[in-house]
């Protein structure tokens, strides 16, 4: 009972995350998935910041109570996953509310370098945990698990570097590079959540 309920933590987390940005961007006017960030949402002195700040913060407490299920097991490589999915979203927490992105003195000034690098190390570390999980996940059984953790990281890793690539020059690739770690970084959560949730007798997790 207590890894369904843990892993339904983390579905439910990484789906309230999602359909906040969808909400909100059909909310915004003249909002582009393609043209805008996500930061842009709950920029400082949007009419909806608030909201989304405390949606944001619901689903990052569902994903830290997820955490949890790795915590609270034996293996350090377990151990270790969760700790720094913990301390991801707990980042994200303080981030949204307290240093969030500034535009109106045009999009990435000085200000925005303190909410750009805070982005670039909830990045790493959520990557950190993804390194850590597949460790783990190597000494279960069931490998469409390990292969999709796999491939999730892999995709991670590869929009995580085109989004540090596209920060550095200011380049508008940021807004799709950042899109895409953000979907493989929830859909891993789900998948696992999924997986943790079942308490397969059959898998490590």
């Amino acid at each position: 009972m207590k890894n369904k309920m843990l892993g339904m933590a983390g579905i439910l987390g990484s789906t309230t995350y999602l359909l906040t940005i969808i909400v909100f961007a059909e909310l915004k006017p003249g909002y582009s998935h393609f043209w805008n960030t996500v930061s842009e949402l709950n920029a400082r002195g949007e009419a909806h910041a608030i909201a989304i700040n405390a949606c944001y913060s619901i689903s990052a407490i569902l994903v830290m109570l997820f955490s949890f299920a790795f915590i609270l097991k034996k293996d350090v490589f377990a151990k270790l996953s969760g700790v720094f999915i913990f301390l991801c979203f707990s980042g994200l927490i303080y981030m949204n509310w307290f240093t969030p992105m500034d535009p109106w003195q045009g999009v990435r000034t000085t200000r925005d370098v303190v909410h750009n690098n805070f982005i670039t190390g909830l990045v790493i570390t959520f990557l950190v945990s993804q390194i850590f999980a597949i460790l783990y996940l190597l000494k279960g059984k069931i490998q469409r698990v390990l292969l999709t953790a796999s491939i999730l990281f892999s995709a991670s890793l590869i929009f995580g570097l085109v989004s540090l690539w596209a920060n550095i020059n200011k380049s508008e690739v940021i807004n799709i590079s950042e899109r895409g770690w953000i979907l493989a970084f929830l859909i891993w959560i789900i998948i696992l959540g999924c997986q943790i949730s079942r308490n397969d007798k059959s898998a490590v997790i």
